[in-house]
């Protein structure tokens, strides 16, 4: 027992260290692991769902998934994004060891928020208590350990990891457990998301505490909200109406069963979708701190490598899926009378989600380089053509059309951010140029 209590005081002790060789050698390995396994533990439950159960349930349940991912980017743009340049600025050193309660506030709001969404339409759709109940709860706590890891980001990786690593490893061996015992479920589902999301949570419960014990300091998170968090707020919603109105579109026009091909397509990319966002996530802080260094090298290095891991995430991605068409369609769509529906869907979404991983690292950049107005302002003009579209294509053709909308969307958000990283670019590359020969390199 003596010898148990010790191990874990140790394991307790080095996750909670601040190994800079960690962070700088085994770090990247380690987070490499991480995202293959939720990526792999992510599909392996849609997977289930899809083959097991009824095309409605699984619509649902896809339609849940959209609504946690909106509530993930709220998360980035009112939390995530100040403390992204709260917790890097060395003027600000005092909120490395705790964050102020006002964003743990900030936090729950939007848990609440996104829970009550998903119980209530979890209700109106299948009018099952115990389904929308367990979905509601799982969301909640979901939304807090995103919450845990916009602030473990900037400030120990290894704490991260462990909740990741916790998260994936036990969604994947509760998936294979309800598959070999034959009780795959939706409502079986929402229990094992309940019960991995309070395991994934412990890493950071101790960091929630101590926000408690602190002052809520409304005036960090006003000055946050203002500075960062209010044009990545317009662009978090000029985004989702960008990447995701067609699923809003579809699920309340035409139903939930009519969402299933397109869910099911939206399926297939998820293992990418989860790369990239946990990518995106962790990468953020290193370009901050090259931002701050006024290290440009390193700044452009860091993201030519979100790049090619994106587009090689993508095409690995999307290499499976061909090969899987080709030799067994049945694993992918089971119904061969609607299989040409689906494979179209399929084929606009691959293209979709390949522009999404092409502008995965100017978006960063921007983020990184404190550029969040201006990233608004391009979301803006994305969504102002794509809601057209999508509505346009679904109303002549129908659910499967509305996929055409979104890609052109994306085409022209791609199109835009790419301009206005280059033209930003040139500018710190020009600023860099006048200050060397001062010694007084910087990023503003």
């Amino acid at each position: 027992m003596v010898s148990a209590a010790s191990t874990c005081a140790s394991a307790i002790t080095w996750i909670r260290s601040d190994d800079m060789g960690f962070r700088m050698k085994g770090a990247k390995y380690w987070q490499l692991i991480s995202h293959i396994g939720l990526a792999i533990s992510a599909f392996l439950i849609a997977y289930l769902l899809l083959s097991e159960t009824p095309a409605p349930h699984y619509g649902s349940f896809a339609f849940i998934l959209v609504l946690q991912a909106f509530g993930f980017a709220l998360s980035n743009a009112l939390i995530a994004s100040p403390l992204l340049i709260l917790m890097n600025d060395e003027r600000q050193s005092a909120y490395r060891d705790a964050v102020p309660q006002g964003f743990l506030v900030v936090a729950f709001v939007i848990s609440i928020a996104i829970a009550t969404m998903q119980g209530c339409y979890l209700w109106f759709s299948l009018t099952d208590f115990w389904i929308s109940i367990s979905f509601a709860v799982a969301g909640f706590l979901q939304q807090l350990r995103w919450y845990g890891r916009c602030e473990w980001q900037n400030r120990n990786v290894r704490v991260l990891l462990v909740s990741d690593l916790l998260f994936s490893a036990s969604l994947l061996m509760g998936g294979i457990a309800l598959w070999w015992f034959n009780v795959v479920s939706l409502l079986h589902i929402g229990l094992l998301l309940v019960l991995v999301s309070v395991i994934a949570l412990v890493p950071f419960l101790a960091s929630f505490y101590a926000s408690c014990r602190q002052h809520t300091d409304w005036i960090v998170v006003k000055q946050g909200f203002e500075q960062q968090g209010r044009p990545a707020l317009f662009g978090v919603l000029t985004v989702e109406a960008t990447a995701n109105f067609h699923s809003y579109l579809v699920v309340f026009g035409s139903g939930s069963a009519a969402f299933a091909p397109i869910a099911a397509a939206m399926l297939f990319f998820r293992p990418l979708a989860v790369v990239l966002g946990s990518l995106l996530q962790s990468e953020r802080p290193r370009l901050v701190q090259a931002r701050m260094a006024g290290d440009l090298k390193r700044l452009l290095s860091v993201t030519a490598g979100i790049r090619h891991v994106a587009v090689a995430s993508f095409m690995g991605n999307a290499l499976i899926l061909l090969l899987l068409f080709i030799y067994w369609p049945a694993l992918l769509w089971p119904e061969p009378d609607s299989r040409q529906e689906f494979l179209l869907a399929l084929v606009l979404w691959s293209l979709v989600a390949g522009c999404r991983a092409l502008r995965s690292s100017a978006t960063a950049w921007m983020q990184a380089a404190d550029l969040f107005a201006p990233l608004a302002r391009v979301t803006y003009l994305s969504a102002a053509w794509t809601i057209p579209a999508v509505l346009v294509t679904w109303w002549l053709a129908g659910p499967i059309a509305s996929l055409s909308g979104v890609l052109s969307g994306e085409v022209l958000l791609c199109l835009l951010l790419w301009r206005v990283m280059q033209k930003h670019r040139s500018q710190a590359e020009a600023k860099i140029a006048i200050a060397t020969p001062r010694q007084t390199t910087g990023l503003q």
